[in-house]
């Protein structure tokens, strides 16, 4: 007991000073993720006021969206999917259906609210240690030398963007070559085609519920005329026929890559339907948490995917939907198309980032970019709460009278 209490004593005390190194350096530039990540707001926050150097916000979620009218960008609630998106079949946004517009404005108001007031009005002990003490998110976004975006809703959606808002998330990587027994196995001359399943690392197997395994199992039997390679980590799922490959861990882009692959089972995050798009393969999202059934309303919107819900699943309802997608081509079609325009910009989005990075590092702290003047609005002012409440009072009184 002494030994682990000296330990511990050792790890806080060499954590405390890797922490203070960290604190009492100057960073050139700091990028900030914008999921959450208190310590990074504060670092961002700290070396701006001190050393009066930048920072830029990395949104790689769709926590942006919570924020937009912080930013003063012009976009509307009503006009997309809300990252709550509820989970169905077949998910799917249409902003001509008032039931949509609604579900998805009362789901960013009140995850904005609940976000934005959550976090300000409670004392941070974190941030106040970084000398951080009266932290809020209208300073964060507006002192941001530039928000690099990784989201793709603007290609399913209309997503007014500004100067300091830049989508840099078009980009797909190079792949490399498959391990010579997974070439053979995807290149096998009887084979129609590979499936790849993977529901991300997040998704333990060995917890899902036996009729989702079960449903996984009787669907990977009956097609037998592909290969399917099966990412899982559980034990009891290792035993398949042999035109199934269970895998630990697979290069999932390499394998999607494969002008074999036809068909991605996934659970819908932002990497793998960026994977999905750059390799031309049609997915079927089956989300599990966070934006995932958004992303499956973004994926639903530009034709190449389709959902199931995680809730109701069952064999027949995953078999019929596989085949389904296995046998249209217009999937493909869709893919293919949206890959061409996703990459389809004045140049490469990781150059692009890299020179706009460069930028902020040559002006040495000068301003970057126009500020919009609707960032220095209140939310009572942004939202008319004042002019909504007059009216309410004044049709109030009227009815009485």
């Amino acid at each position: 007991m002494q030994q682990n209490s000296s330990l511990t004593k050792h790890i806080g005390l060499c954590g405390f000073l890797q922490v203070t190194r960290i604190l009492n350096k100057t960073w050139d530039i700091v990028f900030a993720d914008e999921l959450f990540a208190m310590g990074s707001f504060g670092i961002a926050l700290r070396n701006k006021k001190i050393f009066k150097k930048p920072y830029v916000m990395l949104s790689t979620t769709v926590i942006l969206q919570y924020f937009t009218w912080e930013l003063a960008l012009g976009r509307n609630f009503l006009c997309q999917p809300s990252s709550w998106t509820p989970f169905s079949d077949d998910i799917h946004f249409d902003v001509t259906n008032m039931v949509h517009r609604w579900s998805a404005l009362y789901a960013e108001a009140i995850s904005g609210i609940s976000i934005k007031f959550g976090i300000e009005c409670r004392k941070n002990k974190g941030l106040a240690t970084l000398g951080i003490n009266d932290f809020s998110f209208t300073d964060l976004w507006t002192n941001a030398a530039y928000i690099f975006q990784e989201e793709m809703d603007y290609l399913a959606f209309p997503t007014p963007i500004s100067n300091d808002v830049l989508n840099i998330g078009s980009y797909c990587p190079q792949p490399n070559h498959l391990p010579l027994d997974l070439r053979e196995f995807i290149e096998d001359s009887s084979s129609k085609g590979t499936i790849y399943i993977a529901m991300g690392t997040n998704v333990k197997w060995a917890n899902a519920p036996l009729s989702i395994t079960a449903a996984f199992k009787y669907v990977m039997r009956e097609l037998h005329q592909y290969r399917i390679i099966f990412v899982n980590d559980n034990d009891s799922l290792q035993e398949m026929p042999s035109h199934v490959k269970v895998l630990n861990w697979a290069p999932q882009f390499d394998i999607l890559n494969h002008n074999k692959t036809i068909l991605f089972i996934s659970h819908g995050g932002l990497k793998s339907i960026k994977e999905s798009i750059c390799t031309k393969t049609p997915m079927l999202f089956i989300p599990i948490f966070a934006d995932q059934a958004h992303n499956a309303a973004i994926g639903a919107k530009l034709g190449f995917t389709r959902s199931l819900n995680k809730l109701t699943l069952n064999n027949e309802k995953l078999l019929v939907v596989a085949r389904e997608m296995l046998s249209n081509n217009r999937y493909m079609d869709s893919v293919s198309r949206m890959h061409d325009i996703f990459l389809d910009r004045p140049m490469n989005s990781i150059e692009e980032a890299v020179f706009w990075t460069n930028r902020i590092l040559r002006l040495a702290g000068r301003k970057n970019t126009f500020k919009r003047k609707g960032m220095s609005l209140s939310l009572i002012d942004f939202f008319y709460l004042l002019h909504i409440a007059f009216l309410v009072l004044f049709i109030t009184v009227l009815c009485k009278n």
